[in-house]
């Protein structure tokens, strides 16, 4: 896993280094330092650090630092290392460190490393979830979640296992082996006794009477 790049205590205290507020922006490559803006764009082969304030971010490059934004959207080929907090988070490519979003969607073929903390996370069939997951309702703003996930991040990662490659709304149940159907015993029912023939009764002789005038 991709550490986390933290930026240093002067980029988090000093002024922004660009300040258009609700303006569009790009970074250029090599940029490091603290921006504030409405859109911000990472162009695609542009390699860029610091902290970013704005209302929209899309990251086509690589982007490496903090990102504070309403929606956050990291494109195929693109790649964000470091804290994400968004109300949205969408990732076509590959999003490692703690990513806090109300709501976090990836596509296919999308990577998840590190911590996510969301009220709601929805995966597709090949994204590649490699995290510590808190998701469910009111995780967004549940102080405890992000501590939580905090303290994980500084704990190095156990070695990814190919078990790790999950989707969205958890890994795709196994179909259990079919069993086979028990034999079922047939019993002959019992034989019917057939009673044995046996010799009509022979009839005693009717004797006539004659009477004799």
């Amino acid at each position: 896993m991709m550490p986390m790049h933290k930026p240093s205590e002067a980029t988090r205290r000093r002024e922004p280094d660009v300040d258009l507020p609700g303006q569009d922006y790009r970074l250029s490559n090599g940029f490091s330092g603290r921006v504030r803006c409405g859109r911000l764009f990472v162009e695609a082969g542009v390699r860029a650090d610091g902290i970013v304030e704005a209302d929209k971010v899309f990251i086509y490059g690589e982007y490496r630092g903090v990102v504070d934004a309403d929606l956050v959207t990291v494109f195929e080929g693109g790649v964000l290392v470091g804290h994400s907090r968004s109300e949205q988070l969408k990732v076509a490519g590959r999003a490692c460190g703690l990513l806090h979003a109300r709501r976090i969607a990836a596509r296919d073929g999308a990577m998840i490393e590190g911590e996510v903390v969301a009220d709601i996370l929805v995966r597709q069939d090949s994204t590649v979830l490699r995290a510590g997951v808190s998701v469910g309702p009111g995780c967004y703003e549940s102080a405890e979640c992000l501590e939580a996930a905090r303290k994980r991040m500084d704990v190095p990662a156990p070695p990814a296992r190919s078990s790790d490659r999950t989707v969205l709304a958890l890994a795709p149940a196994v179909a259990p082996k079919a069993r086979e159907p028990e034999a079922i015993a047939r019993t002959a029912p019992p034989a019917r006794k057939v009673p044995e023939p046996q010799a009509p009764a022979r009839q005693k002789p009717k004797t006539k009477l004659f009477l004799i005038p």
